[in-house]
């Protein structure tokens, strides 16, 4: 898509992962929008380096809490196969990461130098679910007990959020002050050229993302343990 705002062109390419886990499913879309900005400088063959503001932006809520589906209902939404076919509990989200990248585009007579100006990286979660089977009704035991282990899949969300967050940043920001130092191209090339670091800043963001759900997973994972099932059975006598 290309699109015109004032003086700037904006260029968007995208890509989609999807991972699924036993109670909930992680979307990985990345998104660069490309916003060159124009100004001019004095000709040379290797461009300046400039640090890259990285930026991360949070969109959490508190999950909903949905008390409405019979059984069937909801092992239909868990998986035929999860915890046995007897799921009374479901904690569910949809995780989304996305990036926008802003190049700064310096022109120099019939060259350009290409650099990054601005990475944001933005973490949702515009589905958070905890679903209680109906059988067990809120101010019961049954349903307290099963509540209690759904908000420590959540508490897991926003502990291991509030970890990844500082590495996910500095570790993005590492990485493209490591890229190679860029050198002006010619003008006509330019697009070509922002395609490229773009691309790089792509797999940049996804290398660093898959670590955060690598993390995410284990640490979920961690909150499904037998101990725990014996706990949640044991909880009302």
């Amino acid at each position: 898509m290309r699109c015109r705002a004032n003086v700037l062109t904006c260029k968007r390419l995208s890509c989609r992962l999807i991972h699924r886990f036993q109670h909930f499913s992680v979307s990985l879309a990345l998104c660069a929008a490309i916003l060159v900005a124009a100004s001019a400088v004095a000709a040379q063959p290797a461009c300046p380096r400039q640090a890259a503001d990285v930026r991360i932006e949070l969109n959490v809520p508190a999950p909903s809490i949905d008390n409405t589906l019979p059984q069937p209902a909801l092992q239909s939404l868990a998986g035929m196969q999860h915890h046995g076919g007897r799921t009374l509990g479901l904690y569910r989200t949809e995780f989304q990461v996305s990036v926008t990248a802003q190049l700064a585009q310096h022109e120099a007579r019939d060259e350009v130098c290409i650099a990054v100006d601005r990475v944001t990286v933005r973490i949702s979660m515009p589905l958070r679910t905890i679903y209680i089977v109906r059988a067990r009704q809120p101010g019961s035991c049954a349903y307290e007990s099963v509540l209690a282990h759904e908000r420590k899949h959540q508490a897991a969300d926003d502990g291991i959020l509030a970890e990844q967050i500082p590495r996910l940043r500095i570790e993005i920001a590492d990485a493209l002050a490591e890229l190679p130092p860029r050198h002006s191209v010619p003008t006509h090339k330019a697009a070509d050229a922002s395609a490229r670091l773009s691309a790089l800043i792509s797999s940049i963001v996804k290398r660093s993302a898959s670590v955060l759900f690598a993390a995410r997973a284990a640490r979920q994972a961690e909150v499904d343990n037998p101990q725990e099932y014996r706990r949640v059975r044991a909880a009302c006598g």
